[in-house]
């Protein structure tokens, strides 16, 4: 079906109908004035904030296509048929586990592990088929982001020698291990909330990657004619908020860019809820798609204070993302609060050069296009060539040289015996 597009007159006349069924209006006027006041208050619970150490139970659901049999000649015992794909269905997985993060506000750093259980496992199959078991992975993984630098393992998944990297001890081998990549990351990566790499401070924020306080001051400014451009001010502009019971929501409209469209084309209508008495912390937000009658983003708070800081953290927090092209699920997820602590002291691991490694564990340095080697106490260049798996390279290098000196001297030898004698 082909999405509609809404545009502002169409919604300004929706919307002053739904003013009067719902509620108290709160006048246009003082809208700037309570955009403000709540980005104050949220800006106050977040600084109040320093370090955060925390374990949640999580619940994610997700849309995906998986193997549902083994590939043809598995069954029989024997090696799969060549060019013999396995069947696959559409899917929507639901994995259980719990992660665990370690985070400093001033550094902007954060420890963080993912780790599933796997006997909890779920999947809904399109065809009414079955998961085949042996084909599905738990999802294990371990991060340690410094503003943009991130070092990240997946140890539920082993990899083998690395192509571009002679050095690799594992050549020589032929073994798999445990690897990790380090790499600087980008804007998208950075904001996508999607991913198991769960960024603490997500679970305060409405929007991908902007916070309440920034939005809600943005959106103030454009309101007042201060920022943005004339078709964005007018969408923005039919903003509006009202009080219901002991509720206060928030509407904002986001309008097409007049540098992609001449038309104010509707792109986005955004509701956050707060409670009257709790300004500081949301408790509802849900992004709208008008054109396509679609919510694209939903998040869901419960709260709970910490006794010592005053800060409201999380004890459960939901988000549900949807492609916005598509309508497909990206993620579903549920985080319950286990334990926490808030301004004390954190694990010495979080300052560490990288993430809890074991000995003979590699890392992929992509910043300087490296591999290194952990010796059981520090990362070591395998082209330093004294990692403890490096010491056969040396020793095959030592062999194969002493090798090639006593060919040489053999030929010259067995010259010597066969070649022109002189006078008796």
């Amino acid at each position: 079906m082909e999405p509609r597009l809404v545009t502002l007159t169409a919604l300004a006349a929706v919307m002053s109908i739904a003013c009067v069924a719902h509620g108290e209006d709160i006048p246009s006027a003082k809208l700037p004035e309570l955009l403000r006041q709540i980005a104050d208050a949220n800006e106050r619970n977040i600084s109040r904030i320093d370090r955060w150490h925390a374990k949640y139970e999580f619940e994610d659901t997700f849309e995906q296509r998986i193997i549902t049999a083994p590939p043809r000649g598995l069954n029989s015992g024997v090696s799969a048929v060549a060019g013999t794909p396995a069947p696959t269905s559409d899917a929507t997985i639901t994995r259980y586990g719990h992660v665990e993060f370690y985070f400093d506000a001033d550094a902007n750093r954060f420890l963080l592990s993912y780790d599933e259980d796997a006997s909890r496992v779920k999947a809904v199959l399109k065809n009414g088929g079955e998961m085949y078991a042996a084909a599905y992975t738990p999802f294990k993984m371990q991060v340690l982001r410094s503003g943009r630098e991130q070092i990240k393992m997946i140890s539920s998944v082993e990899f083998g020698p690395l192509p571009n990297f002679h050095n690799d001890p594992n050549h020589l081998s032929g073994a798999s291990g445990r690897l990790a990549t380090r790499n600087t990351i980008g804007v998208g990566e950075l904001h996508n909330v999607s991913d198991e790499v769960i960024d603490p401070k997500e679970l305060f924020q409405c929007q991908v990657g902007n916070t309440i306080a920034w939005t809600f001051r943005s959106v103030a400014d454009a309101i007042e004619g201060r920022i943005g451009a004339d078709q964005q001010r007018r969408a923005i502009r039919l903003s509006s908020a009202r009080k219901e019971r002991e509720m206060i929501t928030v509407t904002i409209c986001y309008c097409s860019s007049p540098v992609t469209s001449p038309q104010d084309i509707l792109t986005s209508i955004d509701e956050f809820t707060f409670a009257t008495d709790r300004l500081d912390v949301p408790i509802k937000f849900v992004s709208v798609d008008p054109n396509q009658d679609l919510v694209t983003e939903k998040r869901e708070w419960e709260w709970q204070k910490d006794s010592t800081s005053e800060a409201f953290i999380p004890q459960a927090y939901r988000i549900t993302l949807r492609a916005r092209n598509t309508g497909q699920l990206v993620v579903d997820r549920l985080l319950t609060l286990q334990s926490f602590d808030v301004n004390r002291e954190l694990i010495a691991a979080l300052y560490d050069e990288t993430i809890p490694l074991q000995r003979g564990d590699r890392v992929r340095d992509a910043v300087n296009n490296d591999l290194l080697l952990y010796d059981g106490k520090k990362l070591i260049s395998v082209n330093e060539g004294i990692a403890p798996r490096n010491s056969y390279y040396l020793l095959a290098a030592f062999f194969a040289i002493v090798a090639s000196v006593f060919a040489v001297w053999s030929r010259n030898k067995r010259n010597q015996s066969i070649g022109p004698q002189g006078d008796s």
